[in-house]
C-alpha cells in the first residue's frame, strides 16, 4: 500500500543510533521514480554511459563527505492496512489547541481553529510508521523573543517520538554584527531541551550555506527547515509534513503560511487553503491562489483540489518544508555558492521538479510566518553586508551595478548575482533567461560587470557541484519545466514566455 518502507521505531535510543550510524548517506530505500501527475520516468537511462555516470557522480560525492552518514532505515517495513501511517476518525480532536509538552512560557494558545478545514482535526498518526526529523532553524538579527517562540513552538507542539533535534544555525557572525541581539536568549534557549543544538559561524554565510551546515549536522531521516520567526500551529503540523513524503519519497513538502504581524505578533485572517507558489518577471518568489482563471460564476475556481490533501505547486518558500536527508543530498542540496538570501528555494524546486521530485503544499499543515515589513526601521532588515563579502564576490564597486536603471544596493546585487546563477544553470536554452535580463539590465545580453558572475561558474567549486548532480541524476531543463509544471499546475508559462510576455498568474 505504501511505497516507502519506514523504520521501526526502536525502544533503545543507543541501539537506534548504533543501527543508523552505519548506513550509508546515498543507500536509497525508497523508489526513485515520481509518482506525481507529471510524467513518469527514470532519473537516467539504464545505458552502458549511464552506469559510468552513475559510478562517477557517486565517487564525487563521496569524495565531498556526503555518503558516510547514518541513512534512512536502519530497520525498515512496509506500511500494512492494520498498521498504516494514519487514518481518520468520526471526530475532530484537539489537534490545534494540544501540546506535547506543556508550561513553555512562550507558547501561545492561539484562536486559529477556523484556519483548518475540520477534515485535518479527524487525521489520527501511527507515529511509530514515521520518520524521525530534525529541523533546522537559521536566525540572523531577529527580534528579541521571536527565536524562543519559534524553537518553544516546535518542542510543545512536536511530538517527542518523533522529533530528533533542534539544529539552530546563528547566522549573526561576530561581535562587531551582534550589537541588536539578546545574547541571554540564546543562552536560555539551549536550556529548553537537550534536543536544541546551536553552531554559531564566524562569519555571516546567508541562508542557502546556513542550512547546508544544519544538514551536514543532522542526523535525522527527513530534514525539516524553518524560519527563526515561524509559530507551529497545531499538534500535527509535523505528521501532516511527513505524510506525503511517506507515499512518495522523492517529494519535497511545504506548510501553508498564516501571518505574523510584526510590530504586535498578531494574527489576520488566515491566509486560505490553496496557494500555488510562482515567480514574478523580476524572478522574485510569490503565492497566487487560483491556477486556470476558470470560476464558476461566485468566484469560485472550478478545478481547484480538496481542502485538506497535499497538492503539487512549481515553487515554494525558502523554507517550511520538509525533505527526506537521503533524497536532499542525492539531489546536492543548496547552492552553496548563493550567498545571503535570494534564489535559493527557486533553484531547488526548480531541481526537484527537473530531476524526477515534486513539491506539494500541505492545507494541514499550517504555520505562522512573520514578513519582516517594517524591521528596516530598526536596523535589522536587510542586513548589513560585511565589506569583505562584498569584495569577495567581487561587488564593492559602488555605482557600477545597475538593476532597472537605477544604481543597486549591496542587497539588490546578491540577490540578482544569485538570480543568474540560477538563470544559467536551468535557463541556458530558454527565453526565460534571455527574457529575465532584458527586464532587468534592458538588453538580451549581460552587460560586463554582471556577466563576470557567469564566467566565474565555469570554475566555481559549488556551480561545477551542481552541474554533476545535475547530469548524475539525468535532470531536465527549465524549458521541460515551464511545459510539465508551470503551466500543468499554475496555468500560466514563465513570465517571460512569448506567448504571455510579463504575465505572472492568473
Amino acid at each position: 500500500m505504501f511505497s516507502l518502507p519506514m523504520r521501526r521505531r526502536q525502544r533503545s535510543a543507543n541501539n537506534e543510533e548504533t543501527l543508523a550510524r552505519g548506513l550509508q548517506e546515498h543507500q536509497f530505500t525508497g523508489e526513485l521514480t515520481s509518482k506525481s501527475s507529471m510524467n513518469k520516468r527514470l532519473p537516467i537511462s539504464w545505458t552502458m554511459r549511464a552506469i559510468l555516470l552513475q559510478i562517477v557522480f557517486g565517487t564525487f560525492m563521496a569524495f565531498l563527505g556526503w555518503s558516510s552518514r547514518d541513512w534512512f532505515a536502519a530497520q525498515t517495513r512496509k506500511g500494512t492496512f492494520e498498521d498504516p501511517p494514519w487514518w481518520l476518525e468520526d471526530t475532530v480532536d484537539d489537534f490545534f489547541s494540544r501540546v506535547y509538552v506543556p508550561h513553555l512560557p512562550a507558547v501561545r494558545q492561539l484562536n486559529v481553529s477556523a484556519y483548518f478545514t475540520g477534515m485535518c482535526g479527524r487525521y489520527r498518526f501511527n507515529e511509530s510508521a514515521m520518520p524521525l526529523a530534525s529541523v533546522i532553524v537559521t536566525t540572523q538579527n531577529e527580534q528579541n523573543g521571536m527565536l524562543t517562540l519559534t524553537v518553544q513552538s516546535i518542542i510543545a507542539r512536536t511530538p517527542p517520538s518523533l522529533l530528533k533535534e533542534i539544529i539552530i544555525i546563528d547566522d549573526n557572525g561576530q561581535a562587531q554584527h551582534r550589537a541588536l541581539l539578546n545574547e541571554t536568549e540564546f543562552e536560555q534557549i539551549k536550556l529548553v531541551s537537550p534536543k536544541v543544538k546551536i553552531i554559531t559561524n564566524y562569519e555571516r554565510e546567508g541562508v542557502a550555506r546556513c542550512r547546508m551546515r544544519g544538514s551536514r549536522a543532522a542526523t535525522g531521516d527527513v530534514l525539516v527547515f524553518v524560519d527563526s520567526h515561524v509559530e507551529m500551529l497545531s499538534a500535527t503540523w509535523l505528521q501532516h509534513l511527513l505524510l506525503p513524503i511517506i507515499e512518495r519519497p522523492n517529494t519535497v513538502a511545504a506548510q501553508t503560511l498564516d501571518i505574523i504581524n510584526d510590530i504586535d505578533w498578531t494574527y489576520g485572517p488566515g491566509s486560505g487553503d490553496l496557494l500555488y507558489g510562482v515567480i514574478s518577471d523580476k524572478f522574485w518568489f510569490s503565492y497566487q491562489r487560483s491556477r486556470f482563471g476558470e470560476s464558476d460564476g461566485n468566484g469560485i475556481e472550478v478545478e481547484k483540489p480538496g481542502r485538506r490533501l497535499p497538492y503539487e505547486t512549481p515553487f515554494a518558500a525558502g523554507s517550511l518544508f520538509a525533505v527526506r536527508r537521503d533524497v536532499f543530498w542525492q539531489m546536492g542540496g543548496y547552492d552553496e555558492g548563493m550567498y545571503v538570501w535570494g534564489g535559493e528555494n527557486t533553484d531547488f524546486a526548480i531541481k526537484i521538479w527537473c530531476c524526477g521530485g515534486r513539491v506539494v503544499m500541505v492545507p494541514c499543515s499550517r504555520v505562522g510566518h512573520m514578513y519582516r515589513i517594517h524591521l528596516k526601521e530598526t536596523g535589522r532588515w536587510p542586513p548589513d553586508l560585511p565589506q569583505e563579502l562584498t569584495d569577495r564576490l567581487g561587488l564593492g564597486k559602488p555605482g557600477q551595478y545597475v538593476v532597472e536603471g537605477n544604481a543597486a544596493d549591496n542587497f539588490t546585487k546578491i540577490t540578482v548575482r544569485n538570480n543568474i546563477r540560477v538563470m544559467e544553470r536551468w535557463a541556458k536554452h530558454s527565453d526565460a533567461r534571455t527574457g529575465y535580463y532584458k527586464k532587468l539590465f534592458g538588453s538580451k545580453i549581460l552587460p560586463p560587470e554582471w556577466k563576470q558572475f557567469v564566467d566565474e561558474m565555469e570554475t566555481d567549486t559549488y556551480a561545477r557541484t551542481q552541474k554533476t548532480v545535475i547530469q548524475g541524476n539525468g535532470c531536465k531543463d527549465f524549458n521541460w519545466f515551464d511545459k510539465h509544471v508551470m503551466v500543468k499546475l499554475a496555468g500560466v508559462h514563465h513570465p517571460w514566455h512569448p506567448d504571455t510576455p510579463g504575465k505572472t498568474w492568473i
